[in-house]
């Protein structure tokens, strides 16, 4: 890594493990088994809401030394995730030019950059058409689905009265999903990866190592859900030239996981080292 401006960026140069000696004054990390990746990209997040019960209730309610303090504590908690880059969906503007925050599937047509939650939620239940499927790859918008959750949650209200309507359980719904999620990257739809972080219990900051695995579990490719929360995020946050891959020239923002997320996407969820601009933010692995 070399430093440039505030930060730093990867320089162009590789070697054999052992072949040439760190430069002194580096600190050398030792992780026989560990795997360097580049630093997570979170899509969708709210950095506003604590993650806990009832937080999007309170978001209104602490003045503005609150709020800060909050949006502090939820970055750190993305950092410790192995996350270095995350698009705030709560307060602050969305990096790319546009976008759609639906449920269905309204926004098909409108030319937009990206949909967030894409659940083509009808009052029926989900209604995800081939040909629906087929638009979404053909126009390269980049679907942020927001899967995958911390335990199981209490249904809202609305929520189950939608269950009780199709006559499943929420545990049925989140298979269905997976399949869904599965079936929308097999379709060639741009998936990116999102966890919706700080709405609910079960959405806490740095969640989105659960996120990639429910896109796994649904059928799709180790590497392409890597990519998903990585080089494709990236791109769609309109980053894609900084951040999301291991490239010289690129920011320094790198991960290093207990073992080989390719063969087990569950190494993920085990962050040995975060690197933030090449510096390791105190709090993080």
């Amino acid at each position: 890594m070399t430093s440039g401006g505030a930060g730093r960026t990867v320089r162009d140069r590789c070697s054999e493990p052992g072949a040439a000696s760190a430069p002194d004054g580096c600190q050398v990390l030792d992780l026989p088994g560990g795997t360097v990746l580049p630093g997570l990209v979170d899509a969708h997040v709210h950095l506003c809401a604590d993650g806990t019960a009832g937080t999007l209730d309170r978001i209104g309610e602490p003045g503005q030394d609150a709020i800060a303090a909050v949006i502090e504590q939820s970055l750190q908690r993305h950092l410790a995730a192995g996350v270095t880059t995350v698009r705030d969906l709560g307060t602050a503007v969305s990096p790319c030019s546009t976008g759609a925050h639906a449920c269905g599937a309204h926004g098909l047509a409108d030319g937009v950059d990206g949909i967030e939650h894409c659940s083509f939620l009808t009052d029926k239940g989900p209604s995800q058409s081939e040909q629906d499927l087929a638009r979404l790859a053909e126009a390269g918008t980049a679907v942020c689905p927001t899967p995958g959750m911390a335990g199981t949650p209490e249904p809202t209200p609305n929520a189950a009265a939608l269950l009780a309507k199709l006559g499943m359980t929420f545990e049925q719904v989140m298979e269905m999903n997976k399949r869904r999620v599965g079936q929308m990257h097999a379709a060639g739809v741009r998936v990116v990866a999102g966890s919706d972080g700080g709405i609910a219990a079960a959405k806490p900051h740095g969640l989105l190592p659960v996120s990639v695995a429910f896109l796994v579990e649904g059928g799709v490719s180790t590497v392409a859900a890597l990519a998903s929360a990585t080089a494709l995020a990236a791109a769609a946050c309109g980053l894609g030239d900084r951040k999301g891959r291991l490239r010289a020239g690129y920011d320094a923002d790198l991960l290093v996981v207990d073992g080989d997320p390719v063969a087990d996407i569950g190494a993920l969820a085990r962050p040995a080292a975060v690197f933030a601009g090449g510096r390791r933010p105190a709090g993080a692995a």
